[in-house]
């Protein structure tokens, strides 16, 4: 596929965005795109989704289709989509990188186009997103996977076209997982429809979102320490 049609305005916007690096951006960008800062963030989606379903066999299902939803949105992505197009990174791009402000010591292999963070994260967030029905935790979710996403540009990991294909792409996997998730999961736990001030319309805790997200907001404060050191 020719993107030299997108390329300029893919490299306009990296401008703007990582124009002006500093020591302390990169480092914290850096730390935010990797998988590992957010374990803490995977663990208390996973006690959340534990303390308020009922059955192993409905906890194990919900984790299932998490799995599919990844499996789907950026595996296939990696040994489909990429090598089928080709797109080389931007920082490995000999066309592109004289013309962009690199960071120092990204060097991910594979191709460009999509991305699989912006696809993965964007699944996962919009089916626990529609699962869970709370306007506060689907904020929380998108932010999560749009953080990913802008880290990936910053980095020049990823063109903008990129990382707004693996986001179109993911949000379509993760409505595609709900209405498959929602077909099974009434043969297995009833459906209530809550209305409440302690939990949502689905029966989720206000109090674990809270907690949920202050491990998002912690794992951010992580990341600013990490930029100043």
């Amino acid at each position: 596929m020719d993107f030299t049609s997108i390329q300029s305005a893919d490299i306009e916007i990296m401008n703007l965005i990582g124009g002006n690096h500093s020591l302390f951006a990169d480092s914290f960008m850096s730390v935010l795109t990797h998988p590992f800062t957010w374990i803490p963030f995977y663990i208390a989606l996973f006690i959340m989704i534990i303390k308020n379903n009922e059955t192993i066999k409905h906890i194990l299902f919900i984790m299932l289709m998490v799995f599919m939803s990844v499996l789907f949105s950026g595996i296939l992505d990696n040994i489909a989509v990429k090598p089928f197009f080709a797109r080389l990174r931007p920082f490995a791009d000999p066309a592109a990188s004289p013309l962009l402000s690199l960071v120092p010591g990204v060097d991910d292999s594979g191709y460009s186009f999509f991305s699989a963070h912006s696809a993965n994260t964007m699944a996962v967030a919009v089916f626990l997103s529609l699962m869970v029905r709370s306007r506060v935790f689907t904020l929380l979710m998108m932010a999560w996977s749009l953080i990913n996403g802008y880290s990936r540009i910053y980095l020049c990991a990823h063109y903008p076209s990129d990382v707004l294909a693996g986001l179109l792409w993911g949000a379509l996997i993760g409505l595609i997982v709900y209405i498959i998730y929602g077909k099974i999961a009434r043969k297995i736990e009833p459906v209530y429809s809550y209305v409440s001030s302690e939990y949502t319309s689905r029966g989720y805790s206000f109090g674990d979102i809270d907690m949920a997200t202050s491990v998002f907001v912690f794992t951010l404060i992580y990341g600013v320490i990490r930029g100043f050191i």
